[in-house]
This record gives C-alpha cells, structure tokens and sequence, in this order.
C-alpha cells in the first residue's frame, strides 16, 4: 500500500510565514474540527507501517481550495500550520500548485476533480474504512473500478465522472482501486461530513 505518498508534480511556494485570509480562518477552524472528529473515528489516521491516510478540504474559489497537508496522518489534533492552499491544478498534466509551510495533501489532484465536476461542492473528506467499504461495495453505491488506482489522471478523472453522474451538491463515492477509500462531498463541510455519518451508521 502507498497511500500517503505524492505522485503528482507538485509546484509547492515554500513559507512558513503564510497565513490564510480572514475569510476563511472560521471555515478552516471547522475543517480542523471536523478532521479531528474524524480522527477520532478511525477514518483519518495512520497505519503501522507508518504510511498515513486521510484529508480534508473546503474550496475557497473556482479551482482554488484549502488542504490538510501531507503526511498529517499522525496528528491527532490539527492546527492552521497544518493546512496548505491549493491555487490551481491540471489533471491533464497532473499538477498541483500549492503554497503554505506544508506540502499539500497526496490525493489534492482528487479533490480538485470534485470541485471541477460540481461547481456547488465546497467541501471534501476522504476517509479510509473497511467498513464503509465493503459495504458501499455491495449496497449499490456510486464507485470508481477496480483497475484505477489512486493519486493518478485516471482517478481523478474517474471521480469527476462519478461526481458529474451523481449530479448534487452532495454525494458519497467508493474508490475501488484504492483499498478502504471513500471519499463525500457537500456544498458546505457539515453536509460533506453527513454523507459519510450516514454510511458508517450503517455500516458500523
């Protein structure tokens, strides 16, 4: 398994000093918490083999969202430096350009084809769970195949179409490619977060 590891080119603006607009401080306070919760559950966290899995975003503008940052996995209680912004992406190219003290997350190229695919997400949470996966495999969820794995054109590309099919602000897709991985939608973080409250309910 080589989850956690980035396999797009990244263009990341290196700064520690980077903060972001007061805008958007209350909305990254709220992904914060909503991570942590998640944490809380299993869903975002890191295996034993050190490798960890899970992220979160909320878009600021068109192709422009915040990001929980590379290999934070680990980190039970999540803080502003841990966030990165992503200015743009090319899926056609597999770019991500990003800026902040910490590298953006390995599956952002993902995040970005929910954003492109429906322009009333603001919120997306990828969660691992076996769970939730099996279950979603077997109770006729939306899901990307078997043969596309993550962090690649193909999966983001997969994931829009998925995105575009379900056709709402909100939504709950199973990457079967990439093991245990679930990843939700919402026009805000809270509706993001009740798409996968509901499977794990059921399934857990």
């Amino acid at each position: 398994m080589d989850e956690g590891y980035i396999k797009y080119q990244a263009e990341h603006e290196q700064t520690n000093n980077f903060k972001l607009s007061q805008n958007y401080v209350f909305l990254a306070q709220e992904l914060i918490k909503t991570r942590d919760y998640l944490h809380s559950l299993g869903l975002i966290g890191v295996y034993s083999n050190g490798i960890g899995f899970g992220n979160c975003s909320f878009r600021t503008k068109e192709n422009e969202f915040v990001i929980t940052g590379s290999a934070t996995g680990e980190i039970k209680n999540m803080s502003l430096c841990h966030l990165c912004i992503v200015k743009n992406f090319d899926i056609n190219k597999n770019k991500v350009y990003s800026k902040g003290a910490i590298s953006a997350s390995s599956e952002s190229m993902t995040h970005g084809a929910v954003y492109s695919a429906q322009s009333a997400a603001n919120c997306v949470l990828h969660i691992h769970s076996k769970k939730m996966f099996d279950f979603m495999k077997t109770n006729n969820h939306n899901f990307t195949e078997q043969s596309i794995l993550y962090g690649t054109p193909a999966m983001a590309k997969a994931v829009m179409g998925e995105v575009k099919k379900i056709n709402s602000p909100y939504g709950i897709i199973v990457m079967l490619g990439h093991e245990e991985g679930v990843i939700s939608f919402g026009e805000d973080i809270s509706s993001a977060l009740a798409q996968i409250t509901s499977v794990y309910e059921l399934s857990c």
